[in-house]
């Protein structure tokens, strides 16, 4: 029989089936995320459908504005750059205040952290592949390579991941500081302008570029669109400073996730 120690600081389990219980941390995992997707969607008589028909509304409307006003930049590079921003833009604030609720509406105490871990991931995980919907249709429309068909979520993914972690690690400051998340919402904005979002880095000049060639949006964007379109703009960038910045990220990810049952015990009933 599993049992639990549980102190102010920390929560010990005791298991005795590892198979049954990380069989039972991920249908509590995949519960938890469930039931948070059905929490927005539950007014919408679609329901989860609309997880995907939202980016693609989101990607032919921006596709229409853009074509209309004849914007400087290849369509369907475009079309790259809002999903992957929209992506940075929702993962990076989720990861910062996700410690504010981990719960879902289960009581806590019941939960293992190790649940709640892989219910963050399989969150993430499915909003990105989510998001890559439309943006896939789109770019087929726009005749992008095939390859778009499996790297693209794959990308999206990774975009992800990597700005969740980033937010995970802000996230014992939106809980201090709940203003915090006001600063890290409008930088989203500003990375919307100043990250090659509307255009590829190729298009950028100065400090502009100097700055982004430091960009771990720029690291995704760029081979997607090479991948997509065959864009020359990843040739800017350099490798190494590639693998610092996703090595970072990884850190970060691995970090963040761990310190969960520190924050999920420091902020309960218990303490």
């Amino acid at each position: 029989m599993d049992t639990r120690s549980i102190t102010n600081a920390a929560c010990i389990d005791t298991l005795f089936d590892k198979k049954k219980s990380i069989i039972l941390d991920l249908r509590i995992a995949n519960f938890i995320v469930k039931k948070r997707n059905l929490a927005i969607m539950k007014s919408f008589r679609l329901g989860a459908i609309w997880n995907m028909l939202d980016p693609l509304l989101h990607s032919l409307i921006y596709l229409f504005v853009f074509t209309v006003i004849r914007y400087n930049s290849h369509p369907g590079n475009l079309m790259i750059g809002i999903a992957l921003i929209r992506g940075l833009q929702q993962n990076l604030i989720y990861g910062a205040s996700s410690n504010l609720d981990f719960t879902a509406g289960l009581k806590i105490e019941r939960v293992r952290s190790r649940a709640i871990v892989l219910s963050e991931l399989f969150y993430v995980v499915q909003t990105s592949f989510y998001l890559s919907f439309g943006t896939v249709l789109v770019l087929l429309l726009l005749d992008a390579s095939y390859w778009v068909i499996p790297l693209m979520p794959l990308f999206c993914i990774l975009n992800g991941l990597v700005w969740y972690s980033f937010g995970r690690v802000l996230s014992p400051i939106v809980q201090t500081l709940p203003d915090f998340k006001k600063i890290v919402t409008y930088f989203g904005m500003m990375m919307f302008y100043g990250s090659p979002a509307l255009y590829p880095l190729s298009m950028t000049r100065g400090i502009h570029r100097q700055i982004n060639l430091y960009n771990p949006f720029a690291f995704i964007s760029e081979p997607a669109r090479y991948m997509a379109f065959g864009s020359d703009s990843h040739r800017l960038l350099d490798p190494f400073v590639g693998v610092i910045i996703f090595t970072i990220a990884t850190f970060s990810l691995v970090f963040g996730l761990y310190m969960i049952d520190k924050q999920r015990w420091r902020w309960s009933t218990w303490n």
